[in-house]
């Protein structure tokens, strides 16, 4: 018999493979709440047991990518090289969630402008926090931003390079 815990996330599994495969056909605000659950083979009552709104399930989605990376404790410009290659090698392994995030065109959802950016997440994971962290922070979501939107077509380790020289380099 399954615990409500393992029945909770799979039910959170589907609706969320459900909204990538809805977003992969037609623009966010063309998805209903009825059409996602239909696609998820739930019921309303376990999608708001579950979220409070498609914008929630979309915040879900982003932090599944960030936590499919190799985020830790230390700050971005601590990273190696091996790090920063890791880091990135992660994110590709979300290529295909990330391209239809970006690619769906979402109004005011766009994955990079998320309450939960990645570089927040990093940032939120260390104790310090002032101007340098906000710096760190627009380089960071910039320099993702340019590679999402470019295709990704850097490879790991030549993204990687880029993002050390820019904060290691004086």
């Amino acid at each position: 018999m399954s615990s409500n815990s393992e029945i909770a996330s799979l039910t959170k599994t589907y609706i969320k493979t459900a909204m990538l495969e809805l977003l992969s056909k037609q623009s966010y605000d063309k998805i209903s709440i009825t059409e996602l659950v239909k696609r998820a083979g739930v019921s309303r009552t376990a999608f708001y047991r579950n979220y409070t709104s498609k914008d929630e399930l979309i915040d879900d989605l982003v932090k599944d990518i960030l936590n499919s990376t190799s985020l830790d404790a230390k700050e971005i410009i601590e990273y190696n090289m091996n790090d920063l290659e890791i880091f990135y090698r992660d994110l590709r392994s979300k290529k295909k969630e990330i391209e239809i995030l970006t690619k769906a065109s979402l109004e005011n959802i766009h994955i990079l402008n998320r309450k939960k950016e990645i570089a927040v997440e990093i940032l939120k994971r260390n104790s310090l926090r002032g101007y340098k962290d906000a710096a760190i922070e627009g380089a960071l979501n910039s320099i993702l931003s340019k590679w999402i939107l470019d295709g990704m077509v850097l490879s790991d380790k030549e993204i990687a390079i880029i993002t050390y020289k820019i904060f290691h380099e004086k």
